[in-house]
């Protein structure tokens, strides 16, 4: 196609009126509404697939979309959340993925990934997580490649137990609909908290070091059959370490149980992947997973309720005192956790037979 070459605009009359556009024209609509764009932009991208052209709609606004993912029409949009983890870093940029919408809209395949994940299960007796590819051609047909099959153990979920009504002043926290795992109740001997706030403001660069410090705590109780409970903010494992603390499971393989925070004053949320091999990983080890949330999932969360015991932590990491104010770690005897995960609720608290956190003396604690 010549840089002079006329292009149709989808609207007869308009090309009659302009004498077409040409290659290279800038085309500038002055409209009152996205409506009446839509009234130009949509015939102009049709014309544009009949006429054997692609077209690339890249999408800056939150509005309503003008284009769908159409045959020859590639949407494009901003990553907003990539793009504000850049700018926390200092290295802003723009972010654009492409959407699959249209992939997701086309019957043909959802249906044939359903029976694919359905045949998976039965062969596997799980449920399975799956990583694929996928080729289309101009007329939307597919090949499929399966690249990997990981099945999903999720544990024993038949089971029911009674958790018991018990005090706000004794209580870690309470949550609806926010674990995973298995029914339980389990001795908690230790907390291990990570200050939100402390991590947040803790120079980009150095933050794997808090990584470094929780595999420490975890070689420090290793054979001692203590049950620890990780409470860090974020994501953990990511390898963004603005979005969590970047642990490998190597780090957290000791403990009992993690519970993820979120928090407004930092930005945190709380996001594990439950087609991760982090994920696989917990379920197998039987480790538990729970996460605290700006919302009606959580009842109650005293985060100071450990705040008088003993920080074991200066102990555990002498060399690491950059770290002493973002690292609590201390002994919790009498603590239990209690999951029931056929009504979603969960309890972390001290029983009425057992020592408050307030009545426990340093020494007691060490």
């Amino acid at each position: 196609m010549g840089a002079f070459d006329r292009i149709k605009s989808g609207l007869p009359g308009m090309d009659r009126l302009l004498d077409s556009i040409r290659m290279g024209d800038n085309v500038v609509w002055s409209v009152s509404n996205l409506e009446e764009f839509t009234f130009f932009a949509l015939p102009f991208a049709e014309q544009a697939v009949r006429d054997g052209r692609n077209i690339i709609y890249m999408r800056f606004a939150k509005h309503e979309p003008l284009l769908l993912p159409m045959e020859g029409v590639m949407v494009m949009e901003r990553d907003r959340e990539a793009e504000d983890a850049l700018r926390r870093m200092g290295k802003w940029r723009e972010v654009w993925f492409v959407t699959c919408q249209r992939l997701l809209e086309n019957e043909t395949f959802t249906g044939f990934m359903q029976r694919i994940l359905k045949t998976l299960e039965e062969v596997y007796r799980n449920p399975v997580d799956i990583e694929y590819t996928v080729n289309l051609d101009e007329h939307g047909s597919f090949v499929l490649n399966l690249v990997q099959c990981r099945p999903l153990y999720a544990g024993r979920q038949g089971e029911s137990i009674r958790i018991p009504s018990l005090p706000k002043d004794r209580s870690f926290f309470r949550l609806q609909d926010s674990s995973m795992g298995s029914s339980a109740s389990i001795p908690i001997t230790a907390v291990v908290q990570i200050d939100p706030v402390a991590y947040y403001h803790y120079p980009y660069a150095s933050k794997p070091r808090a990584a470094e410090a929780v595999g420490r705590i975890n070689r420090y109780f290793r054979g001692s059959g203590a049950n620890l409970l990780l409470m860090a903010p974020g994501r953990l494992g990511t390898s963004s370490p603005e979005l969590g603390v970047p642990v490998s499971f190597a780090h957290i393989s000791g403990f009992r149980g993690i519970c993820e925070i979120s928090d407004r004053r930092a930005g945190y949320m709380p996001e594990l992947s439950y087609g991760s091999h982090m994920f696989q990983d917990l379920v197998e080890a039987d480790i538990f997973y729970c996460a605290i949330w700006n919302d009606a999932r959580i009842l109650y969360y005293n985060e100071k309720l450990f705040e008088k015991l003993e920080n074991l932590f200066p102990v555990i990491c002498p060399e690491m005192e950059d770290l002493f104010p973002m690292f609590h770690v201390c002994l919790t005897p009498g603590l239990n956790y209690w999951n029931d995960a056929l009504t979603g609720n969960t309890l972390c608290c001290y029983p009425e037979d057992a020592a408050q956190s307030g009545d426990i003396t340093p020494s007691q604690a060490g």
